[in-house]
């Protein structure tokens, strides 16, 4: 169905809207989910029955927390954020609006993930650390210590590891690859 007639036979005034963007462009992300917001439609989110949120986490509008997911207490998920499955949002951590937190990652407890991040598969994010906007923490990295907005996170091996200062993240293509050295 074209986006126009969606719109006109699924108006506003009667539909709520779930924007379904995926993880190749957390600014694609944020500019569709925009749009539909300003078209006047009230954003749902979409919670799997087996996910376990917490009664005094809080969920934004538009998101979509997967099976096996897990949002601690006083946890803070933001608007049109993905919690893919068996993902944990750790107790008082907080993560930015328009990212996507990956299969297996973990969010520590007070850690705050900015906006439009991307948190890989099995990454880990521990205690207190803070992760500025559109960062790229790569699957399998652990981070330690905070960074600063537009950098990617990656490990190179379980011995070392680099951050690359990338400006914008964006500029980043699918299949593209970072050399490390």
């Amino acid at each position: 169905m074209e986006y126009g007639v969606a719109v006109r036979e699924h108006p506003p005034v009667s539909s709520d809207a779930f924007v379904a963007v995926g993880y190749r462009s957390m600014q694609a992300r944020q500019r569709m989910h925009d749009r539909v917001a300003e078209l006047g439609y009230s954003l749902c989110s979409v919670v799997a029955p087996s996910a376990h949120v917490s009664p005094s986490a809080r969920v934004g509008a538009d998101c979509f927390i997967r099976p096996g997911a897990v949002i601690e207490p006083f946890a803070q998920v933001g608007s049109n954020v993905v919690v893919w499955s068996n993902a944990v949002v750790c107790h008082d951590a907080s993560v930015g609006d328009h990212s996507f937190v990956a299969a297996g990652a973990v969010v520590g407890g007070h850690a705050s993930i900015g906006p439009r991040c991307f948190i890989g598969f099995g990454a880990t994010i521990l205690q207190s650390v803070s992760i500025g906007a559109d960062v790229l923490v790569a699957a399998s990295s652990m981070m330690r210590c905070s960074t600063s907005s537009g950098v990617l996170r990656a490990v190179t091996s379980f011995a070392s590891s680099a951050t690359l200062a990338v400006s914008p993240l964006a500029a980043l293509t699918v299949g593209e690859s970072v050399s490390t050295y």
